[in-house]
């Protein structure tokens, strides 16, 4: 039986990986019609939005994608790495959020973290700046 929101979702995904928002933003939204309350939807949708330097768009929905997976560990370092871009543009909230997020991410899986870290050094900075707290 075909199913859109994972045929769509995987599209979305590819895309991504190969830096083609406008592809990426199609097969997402088409994910995101098939099931509206998909955090890996609206992740997709999200860094699809900031490849294409729709920031504002991106942000909304990278909350959306918290809201409905606020602690999970296959989304967890994605989502790091994606709002660490955006670091100067967060509210104070979502800062504080964000480093709480980011120790949670390493603690689900230190390995793919340290090696995000390696293409995001501001992550790692968020990093020590988390322990502190």
């Amino acid at each position: 039986m075909f199913n859109e929101k994972e045929y769509a979702l995987a599209h979305a995904w590819q895309a991504v990986r190969a830096g083609d928002d406008e592809r990426a933003a199609i097969y997402a939204h088409r994910s995101l019609a098939a099931a509206p309350e998909n955090a890996y939807g609206w992740l997709a949708l999200a860094w699809a939005e900031a490849l294409a330097g729709r920031d504002d768009a991106g942000i909304a929905a990278l909350e959306r994608s918290y809201q409905l997976a606020p602690r999970s560990m296959p989304l967890a370092v994605s989502q790091v790495v994606l709002a660490q871009r955006w670091w100067p543009r967060l509210s104070v909230e979502r800062r504080k959020a964000l480093l709480s997020e980011v120790k949670v991410a390493r603690g689900l899986d230190a390995h793919t973290f340290n090696l995000a870290a390696i293409e995001a050094p501001r992550l790692a900075i968020l990093h020590r700046m988390a322990q502190t707290r």
